[in-house]
């Protein structure tokens, strides 16, 4: 239920941080993959959909180093200190290519379930 709540008001953050669209509101994981595969290239072009990836992934990164009173990451994975924010868009575009079945999901969630596999937390 935690986590649920949690991804509900990152996505709302997420499409609040952007200009309001309808893509915004409801994009795809399979839509914002196409320009995350763009934000990965040696010059990626400066549109709007490569600018949603880039805040998305850049959110994420700086949410998942943030813990709350009992020490616990708000976020529902853990992040290795070595890993930056292309490297969570390179897991985001791995999960979507591997997970064709939940590419029509919002963007949001698939983005935090692709970064759950990759980085899950030690129990303690």
């Amino acid at each position: 239920m935690r986590v649920g709540i949690f991804v509900l008001a990152v996505s709302a953050g997420l499409a609040l941080a952007a200009p309001a669209s309808a893509r915004t509101l409801d994009a795809s994981a399979k839509e914002v993959a196409a320009d995350c595969r763009a934000l990965v290239t040696a010059t990626p072009p400066q549109t709007f959909g490569v600018g949603l990836c880039l805040g998305a992934f850049t959110t994420l990164f700086a949410l998942s180093g943030v813990v709350d009173q009992n020490h616990v990451p708000i976020l529902p994975f853990c992040r290795p200190p070595n890993v930056q924010y292309l490297d969570m868009v390179q897991v985001f575009l791995r999960h979507v290519a591997a997970h064709p079945e939940t590419a029509q999901n919002f963007y949001a969630v698939e983005a935090v379930n692709a970064l759950v596999d990759a980085y899950p937390c030690r129990p303690k």
